[in-house]
């Protein structure tokens, strides 16, 4: 499986605050049927399929595992209700109620071995590092190996023939000096998480994810890339983003959970205009976003569950304060995922 990483993505990225990445023949599109210029086919890497069966039923064991514990300890009803406290994360870590009834699941583990990658080697981190501005060094993915690599394959297997075309993406060259940190809870979970959206789960509040500063020259610094690991309907609660919402901020008076003026003035409804959904989708297509931008989950009003998974990277400055190069933890504005 490879992604293209090129200028004509970090162009896109940039231009409408997120990026749709396709597996196979690789395409790239900023929103609904848009741009044809982000359409033409890259590389096909087929070397390497992903069963996405085996990727559910593995999301599945883990939210039931836990669930199960819950139940033996009465406590199961308490765990799947909305806590802004969080009291029952330490005895149920990586498995937090969200607001709206969505449950955040903490994949890091138990996704490698049906992915055959981690965060930090994913094949999409070509594409993240162009956008971010990260591209010195040697940007080739790292190759698959340890737990869940491929036996069969001769110390791993380079996931990306392709390498990025850096073009100043995240306000910086490919010599800027910055590398790309996957972002972890303090618990150091969450390097994959995976958002389970339940039937009756009502529809979330617009809102931005944040970002970990260095707004001057309106840059992004901060991504999250959504894995889609199931043919989402619209009775099931897609991802909606508002495209290019990753610079505008909230507005005098605005309140909490409303689109800032400027972008409610001309949205309608779900999937028109400027509104972009993750839906109908691919397993393997990969959809990189601005921490920025302006986005929800849809209600889900359907019978059955829709998983999302996720893994959250930014740009840390060689020598900034904040980053492991002076010794300091960083300093992030980074709000908890409520896709």
């Amino acid at each position: 499986m490879v992604y293209s990483a090129d200028a004509e993505v970090v162009r896109a990225f940039h231009r409408d605050g997120y990026v749709v990445l396709r597996p196979l023949s690789i395409t790239a599109q900023s929103s609904n049927n848009s741009d044809e210029r982000c359409n033409r086919k890259r590389p096909i890497d087929d070397g390497l399929p992903i069963d996405y069966g085996r990727v559910l039923t593995t999301i599945w064991a883990e939210y039931t595992k836990t669930l199960c514990r819950a139940l033996a300890a009465g406590e199961a009803a308490q765990l799947l209700t909305y806590d802004a406290s969080e009291n029952l994360v330490i005895s149920y870590p990586g498995f937090i109620t969200r607001v709206g009834g969505r449950v955040d699941l903490d994949v890091t583990e138990c996704l490698q071995e049906p992915l055959r990658f981690g965060p930090d080697n994913a094949p999409w981190m070509d594409a993240v590092r162009a956008i971010l501005g990260c591209g010195g060094g040697d940007n080739r993915l790292s190759s698959v190996s340890g737990a869940g690599a491929d036996p069969s394959l001769e110390g791993g297997r380079q996931l990306s023939a392709t390498r990025p075309v850096n073009n100043g993406g995240g306000g910086g060259g490919s010599d800027s000096g910055r590398r790309v940190e996957n972002i972890r809870s303090i618990e150091k979970r969450y390097g994959f998480g995976c958002v389970l959206s339940k039937p009756g789960d009502k529809v979330q509040n617009w809102h931005q994810d944040g970002d970990t500063g260095w707004e001057v020259d309106n840059a992004a610094r901060t991504v999250i890339v959504f894995l889609v690991p199931v043919h989402v309907t619209h009775d099931q609660g897609p991802l909606e983003i508002i495209r290019a919402s990753n610079t505008v901020t909230s507005g005098p008076g605005q309140r909490e959970g409303e689109l800032p003026p400027s972008l409610a003035a001309t949205y309608t409804k779900p999937g028109k205009g400027d509104s972009f959904l993750i839906e109908s989708m691919d397993p393997g297509t990969v959809v990189i976003m601005d921490y920025r931008s302006w986005h929800r989950g849809l209600p889900n009003s359907s019978g059955s569950m829709r998983p999302m998974i996720y893994a959250r990277y930014r740009a840390v400055e060689p020598n900034a304060v904040g980053s492991k190069a002076d010794g300091t933890k960083p300093k992030r504005r980074v709000k908890p995922e409520t896709m």
